[in-house]
């Protein structure tokens, strides 16, 4: 089969693929849904994963919901840098949250602000945070006060009260 110029001109007649007559428009929009579909495929960039292989990686477990729901950080990626520790976290939801079964974020804790901001989060569609939901978000999200009682307050006293942490 013939590569087909996608910029020429459909007034130059049908091009014949696969014994069926198919104009050239058919069929460069049939190599760019291809294409699109092989990119939507492709890994994630090692950007957005952590910096370890799960396999090397230390996952503990600091809080865990009613709901089933478990809440991990990874301790090996927190970095404390004036007073703000970047870290991994995951959650195993204890039921499907909108299809997705399991989540990642990196978040940026301020130790004497006692705020979170969100750098990145990756919803996964299996509980083993190895199939993606959908391409990770990377908007920086704005930083919120850490509430009383919410999971991240745990992850805070645990990490900002260690020798690395700011207060």
């Amino acid at each position: 089969m013939r590569g087909v110029d996608c910029s020429t001109s459909l007034q130059q007649g049908p091009v014949r693929v696969w014994g069926d007559m198919v104009s050239r428009d058919v069929r460069c929009t049939c190599r760019f849904m291809v294409t699109l579909c092989a990119l939507s495929l492709a890994p994630i960039s090692p950007a957005s994963q952590p910096a370890e292989s799960d396999s090397a990686a230390h996952w503990s477990v600091y809080f865990e919901k009613p709901n089933g729901d478990t809440y991990f950080f990874q301790e090996a990626s927190s970095r404390a840098d004036r007073g703000l520790m970047q870290v991994w976290r995951r959650i195993q939801f204890g039921a499907s949250v909108m299809g997705a079964y399991s989540y990642q974020d990196l978040v940026e804790i301020d130790c004497s602000g006692g705020q979170e901001k969100i750098l990145q989060v990756t919803f996964f569609s299996d509980r083993t945070w190895r199939k993606p939901a959908m391409a990770t978000d990377t908007q920086e999200k704005p930083a919120r006060d850490i509430q009383p009682g919410d999971p991240t307050e745990a992850l805070f006293k645990r990490l900002c009260r260690a020798p690395n942490g700011a207060s």
